[in-house]
């Protein structure tokens, strides 16, 4: 599962349900005792097909080699602090500081100590315990954790959010941090790939270039081949240990070897499968599912991340200054024909609000307002444009105004999953007569940035909502964003975990009434495995090996 810098749910082991990353305090200051219930409650990774059974591990042997096959996801390099991207599985290289526990609304320990905050937030203490080493050996310690945290701070792609760190010291196996401010943000980067503790040695002597590639993260195993573009083989880290609470082995994984192999054709992935050669697919699509669904001896699991795809209309297009018009197309899109797109429910989910509850503070009540509200009413979506003068007077099946036809709107979107929803609003839009152009590119960022686009698709991947309300669409120039900036960054910084709530419910409510982003759907995130893998688990950034034999 791809992050474009971005994370929550709790894990079951039998049933390989989700578990969350994200940020909270024990002060009381921060007080989570009344998270709400539905922010606290699990959502599964649903089992598709198969059959996952508890193993019991004491009388299975460990297989030699664990065999993962990873489709579209090439890895960065091992030095995550510095990559824009991670996958799932490169958690097992980077072990988290923290685990986020959605059942208390707490972090939890994992590399160190669940960690304890003064009453204003601003000053977080851990602990590392003893009798962890990297894989050369060396002990680590709380200098190593306190210099990979200054190596974010200056060469991280996330040194925006380190930055909120003030002052770095440790005494002892202690860490001490003073932050510019309480920050959810940051919390969500010590509890995923976007942060790893590196030997102190290698911060020192490698180039920061050095380290993408070499640096040896602390985690249950460790990149001890490389072939670019081909894969990499894992080799356990035998000074391994973990405060994880997800896993019965606490120590060194089981299997001494991982074998990841990086597709980019998905049919050859399954071949492999299909012939034995491989026992986890990772990242797959519907034409996975579909030839796979029913195999014996194999399980289909499917989770929904922690991110929306939205549609954004640029105002400043002639077409779209009126609001009116914009509204019109909240009601016109039918989010039914891109979830056909995707050959069903099993892999699209249609979407209604932008925090969704894979994300933190999420409340159903956005969802429930905006579909009453805004969406799914074609009959109210034309007299709407009609009223704003665009009607087909002529009968040519394309609207028009004072006599002339409406542009052909400019769609852009990325290729893949984006370009998929593009193309079926495409030809919703068409039936009411609104032309448009779907532009597959690979600068939509850039040109939404510019105000360069009609229509354009955006997404974003991340489970804590003030970064995530920001960055999940690109122009920034489309309104008046002052007030909607101030409520984000209280959503960031508020101490208050249960007023965090209302506050993230009043941010998405003031983006929508803009109606420049409209939140469309969901895809799944699909793994295919070998029924004997039941004791993987997994959470919303990341997943974790040590209890598989």
């Amino acid at each position: 599962m791809k992050k474009f810098l971005c994370i929550l749910l709790s894990i079951c082991m039998v049933m390989c349900m989700m578990t969350g990353c994200g940020g909270t305090t024990e002060a009381p200051a921060a007080d989570t005792s009344n998270v709400n219930a539905d922010q606290a409650k699990a959502a599964e990774s649903t089992v598709i097909s198969g059959t996952v059974d508890t193993i019991d591990n004491s009388t299975v042997e460990a297989r030699d080699v664990l065999r993962i096959g990873e489709y579209q996801e090439e890895w960065e390099g091992t030095d995550v602090i510095q990559c824009d991207s991670f996958y799932d599985l490169q958690m097992i290289i980077a072990e988290p500081l923290f685990l986020y526990n959605h059942d208390t609304g707490e972090l939890e320990g994992c590399l160190a100590e669940a960690p304890t905050f003064a009453e204003d937030g601003t000053v977080m203490t851990f602990v590392i315990p003893e009798g962890r080493t990297f894989p050369n050996g060396a002990e680590l310690g709380a200098d190593d954790v306190v210099a990979s945290l200054q190596h974010g701070i200056n060469d991280g792609v996330m040194n925006d959010t380190f930055a909120i760190i003030k002052e770095l010291s440790y005494e002892g196996n202690t860490v001490t941090l003073k932050l510019e401010n309480y920050s959810t943000a940051l919390l969500i980067l010590l509890v995923s790939p976007f942060f790893c503790v590196i030997d102190t040695e290698q911060l020192e002597t490698l180039t920061t270039e050095e380290l993408r590639w070499n640096a040896v993260p602390f985690g249950a195993y460790y990149v001890s081949n490389y072939v670019e573009g081909g894969g990499v083989t894992l080799t356990r880290n035998d000074g391994f240990k973990t405060l994880n609470s997800n896993l019965e082995n606490k120590d060194a994984a089981y299997i001494p070897t991982i074998e990841v192999t990086w597709y980019e054709d998905e049919f050859a992935m399954i071949a492999a499968y299909e012939a034995g050669e491989l026992d986890f697919l990772i990242g797959v699509t519907e034409d996975s599912v579909a030839t796979l669904n029913g195999k014996d001896n194999t399980v289909i699991s499917s989770s929904l991340p922690p991110m929306v795809r939205n549609v954004q209309l640029n105002p400043n297009h002639e077409f779209f200054a009126d609001k009116n018009v914009r509204t019109a197309f909240s009601y016109l899109i039918d989010r039914s024909v891109i979830v056909e797109s995707f050959g069903g429910d099993l892999m699209c989910t249609p979407q209604y609000e932008y925090i969704t509850e894979n994300v933190m503070y999420h409340t159903p009540e956005v969802e429930d307002w905006y579909k009453a509200t805004y969406s799914d009413d074609v009959e109210k979506g034309l007299a709407m444009l009609e009223e704003a003068g665009w009607t087909d007077s002529d009968g040519d099946g394309i609207l028009d105004k004072d006599g002339k036809p409406m542009p052909t709107l400019v769609f852009n979107t990325a290729s893949g999953k984006n370009e998929t929803a593009a193309l079926a609003i495409q030809m919703t839009l068409q039936s009411y007569g609104i032309a448009v152009d779907v532009v597959t590119t690979t600068e939509t960022t850039e040109l939404a940035k510019a105000g360069e686009y009609d229509m354009t698709m955006c997404n974003y991947w991340w489970s804590e909502p003030g970064r995530y309300l920001v960055n999940m669409f690109k122009d920034h120039n489309a309104f008046d964003e002052t007030e909607y900036r101030a409520l984000v960054k209280e959503v960031e910084t508020d101490l208050d975990n249960e007023g965090r709530f209302g506050k993230v419910e009043a941010a998405q409510k003031m983006l929508m009434e803009e109606m420049v982003v409209i939140p469309l759907y969901t895809t799944s995130y699909v793994k295919i495995y070998d029924s004997s893998l039941a004791n993987v688990h997994f959470i919303v950034d990341g997943m974790f090996v040590n209890d598989i034999k």
